[in-house]
């Protein structure tokens, strides 16, 4: 038969049922054509000692020539399983690749319900994986053409989904003992800093995506389990987040749909200025500055107030205004706000209600705006009253110099006007 595939001119490939050719390995056993592997092929020196595939006969070799027995399905490089209108159900798609039914199950889960199996125009995926044991050399093949092309998405029903060879990569340790979910292309989105290691140089960066190296963090939260994926890893305690880091974090994270997240158990919060990791039934988040008095000893989700509930409902955690009513317990005496205040906040109150000891819950505080009114002790509570019950809290700081220094007021303005 090897003189029929010589005398035809085949190439590798051609004539796939070859592969199904007894031919002799190099232990003297009989083997599939496709099982077994040439000894200075590609292939001979990734895998590991013992798996199911044998080398073919030197003899066989030195008769017919390399080019000969790869015509005949024995292997150079890796296997590839190439058919066309493959149906994604169990019954259809099967062809003995390890962890075959997770990865159509993983692909079902992305797709919308349908009526009938949806169905993949060119089915494409690489063989084998699993025996691998050099990593780095097999990555440079799989990475490369022609198998390239394996790692590419495929697109159902309008939907791009991972190929079967890109998701059995992209979940096993094949980067340098790391599986590539867990690793970011190095100088990528900062937000991701810490949360994942880099990946190790060597591979083009498409290549890399394509195996699941995460890029940003809005393509990680758009990612099926992404969110989840990152709440998970803010709750980790081995990880460092900084303030302005996890701020952002729970900021990108306000805008992810509530359905696509199981609420956590624990969650990333600052506590008495201290980033820590919390249990979320002690955890609260804060929708007004004001509140920030009466729950300073919880753990505090913190993202711009507009947020608030956003993140209350995604994270199933209360408000701080739903813990205490926030109601103002002391008598103050009724006052004119400062007639300099209107230059940074012409919509300033008239008046604020200055307190000797502001009593809040029973809690001693700074300021409160409570029923359309501002209550405070002190300069800095009323800057910060007065610049909350505007709407102009970024303000605060500016106010709380004009309050102490009215003669600061055309500097102060000319500052903002560069802001």
């Amino acid at each position: 038969m090897l003189s029929l595939v010589e005398a035809s001119g085949l190439a590798p490939g051609e004539a796939p049922w070859l592969a199904e050719l007894a031919l002799r390995g190099s232990d003297g056993e009989l083997y599939p054509a496709g099982e077994l592997m040439l000894a200075e092929g590609a292939l001979a020196g990734l895998l590991e000692s013992d798996t199911h595939l044998g080398v073919a006969a030197s003899e066989l070799e030195a008769t017919y020539g390399a080019r000969v027995l790869a015509a005949a399905g024995v292997l150079d490089g890796f296997a590839v399983v190439h058919e066309p209108d493959v149906l994604l159900d169990p019954d259809d798609c099967d062809h003995d690749l390890d962890g075959e039914a997770d990865w159509l199950d993983h692909v079902l889960d992305l797709l919308p319900e349908l009526d009938v199996p949806p169905l993949v125009p060119e089915f494409l995926a690489v063989r084998d994986l699993e025996l691998v044991a050099d990593w780095p050399a097999a990555l440079r093949l799989l990475t490369t053409p022609p198998l390239r092309a394996a790692l590419h998405p495929l697109r159902v029903e309008g939907v791009e989904v991972p190929s079967y060879t890109a998701w059995w990569l992209a979940n096993h340790a094949v980067l340098g003992g790391r599986k590539p979910l867990e690793l970011r292309l190095p100088g990528a989105d900062p937000l991701l800093q810490g949360l994942y290691a880099d990946a190790p140089a060597g591979l083009d960066e498409a290549a890399l995506s394509m195996l699941g190296v995460r890029t940003t963090l809005a393509e990680l939260l758009a990612s099926h389990g992404g969110p989840e994926e990152l709440l998970d890893l803010m709750a980790d305690e081995s990880i460092e987040v900084d303030r302005a880091q996890l701020r952002a974090l729970w900021t990108a994270l306000a805008a992810v749909d509530p359905s696509r997240v199981a609420p956590p158990s624990r969650v990333r919060a600052v506590l008495e200025g201290a980033i820590v990791v919390a249990s979320a039934d002690d955890a609260v988040v804060v929708e007004a500055p004001d509140l920030l008095q009466l729950v300073r000893e919880r753990p505090l989700v913190l993202a711009s107030y507009d947020l608030a509930e956003s993140l209350s409902e995604l994270l199933d955690l209360p408000l701080a205004g739903e813990l205490t009513s926030g109601e103002v317990t002391s008598e103050g005496v009724r006052r004119d706000v400062p007639a300099e205040v209107r230059s940074l906040l012409p919509t300033a109150p008239a008046t604020y209600v200055e307190h000797e000891k502001l009593l809040v819950d029973g809690v001693e505080c700074a300021w409160r705006f409570f029923e359309g009114a501002v209550h405070c002790t002190g300069v800095d509570g009323l800057a910060r009253g007065l610049a909350w019950a505007t709407g102009q809290w970024n303000d605060r700081l500016a106010v709380a110099a004009l309050l102490r220094d009215p003669g600061s007021v055309p500097l102060l303005l000319a500052e903002a006007d560069l802001s």
